[in-house]
This record gives structure tokens, sequence and C-alpha cells, in this order.
């Protein structure tokens, strides 16, 4: 069968060519809303007695680990400053008030908690947790980080804790998905090409072998007989 196939395949190598092609371009066109269906998370068994208890805390009683940690540097001093506690004050509101946020705190609004603060007095941290399954975390997340990155006043803000961790797994693998693609693909053609142009090259010598010695000498294949029955090559 696969002997059948190779004949096949060299025989009509220009339409298999025209085909791979053709192919690797429709591919190209579907294939690229696959990187905007991709979506993090998925680590945990949603059939798993402990996913369902998870579940049931987030959704009947808010409860649950923070997924979502913010760090807040003051932008000129320390977050103690009245422009950097101000700042750091508005944003764990407006955290509090986004959907799909929960049990939102900060080093601002737990009474300047000291574990919450760093040693020098600049950075503070903020904590979170975004409520739902794995796509409506991812959802939230891009919009949260969309919104808040960034100078935001008297503070600098930095995103961290499992949804970011998640989000950048994502875009990683779908930067490397992409880095892959265009490497393999090209490199298949080219081989394919490579292939077929061989497997051309060795049936064309065989069937042009030159009869005069002097011309021989500058053949660039091996002394064969030439075959009776040479199939065209065309």
């Amino acid at each position: 069968m696969f002997t059948r196939l190779g004949r096949i395949t060299v025989r009509r190598r220009r339409l298999v060519l025209a085909l791979t092609g053709l192919f690797v371009v429709v591919a190209a066109v579907l294939g690229t809303g696959v990187f905007g269906s991709l979506k993090s998370g998925g680590f945990n068994d949603p059939s798993a007695e402990s996913t369902t208890a998870m579940q049931v805390l987030d959704e009947t009683f808010q409860a649950g680990d923070a997924n979502l940690v913010i760090l807040a540097k003051a932008a000129d001093g320390k977050v103690d400053e009245p422009a950097a506690a101000a700042a750091g004050t508005a944003l764990t509101e407006r955290l509090a008030a986004e959907p799909g946020v929960s049990r939102v705190a900060s080093y601002w609004s737990l009474a300047k908690a000291p574990p919450l603060r760093s040693n020098d007095g600049t950075r503070a941290i903020v904590v979170a947790r975004i409520i739902g399954d794995d796509k409506e975390v991812s959802d939230t997340y891009d919009r949260l980080a969309a919104t808040y990155k960034g100078d935001q006043g008297g503070v600098r803000v930095r995103f961290g804790g499992v949804a970011a961790i998640n989000a950048d797994i994502g875009s990683q693998i779908e930067g490397d998905l992409a880095k892959a693609g265009g490497i393999s693909v090209p490199v298949t053609l080219v081989l394919l090409v490579l292939v077929c142009s061989a497997v051309w090259w060795r049936r064309a010598c065989r069937c042009s072998w030159p009869s005069s010695p002097s011309s021989a000498r500058f053949w660039p294949c091996s002394p064969s007989p030439r075959s009776p029955t040479c199939p065209s090559t065309r």
C-alpha cells in the first residue's frame, strides 16, 4: 500500500505540492481563531470532591483563597504618605465595586497591617478573589489588568497571584504555538520540495544518461543503464 502511495505521490508530485500549499493556506486562515479559544486554568478535576467543595465555598459563602495579589508601589516616597494612602484606599474601593471580585482587602483597609507592607515602606499589597470558573476568572483578570495596571495616581500597580500566573502561562503557550507553526510549516514545505525533486532528478538521470564518454564525466549522476521503459518525467 505504501509503495503504491509513494508511486502516486511521485507521479503526481506537482499536484501534491499544490494541494499541500493550498492546505497550509486554508489551515492558517482557519487556525487563527484557535488561539482565542485557548483558556488558562483547567488544572482541577471538575468532578473531584475538593473542586465541588471549593465551588460551594466560592458561590455560596464567597469564601476561598485570594487568587489575585496586587503590588502597589508609592509613586513618590512611602505608602503611608497622604497621596499614596489616598490612592491605595481608592484602588481598594474601586476593586471591591468591580463585578466578579470579592473579599478585597489591602494594607490601607486593614488599619495598615504591617505584614502587607514592605520593609522599606515603599510598597503595599492588595489581595482579592476573582470568582467564577476558569474562563470567568480569566476574562475578569484581563479586564482588571487592562484597567488598573500601571500608574494609578499616587501608586503604581503590578498584578500577581494565581490568576496572573495562569494568564501569563496562556500567553506564553499562545506565543510558542505561533512560533512553532511559523518554523515547522516552512521547513515541512522545503523538505517536501527537496524529496520530490530528488526523486525526479534520480529518475531523470536514469532516463538521460549521456552516451558520450566525454560528456559523462560532467554528468552529476552515477552511471546507470538506460531503462528501456523509462516513464515520462513531465
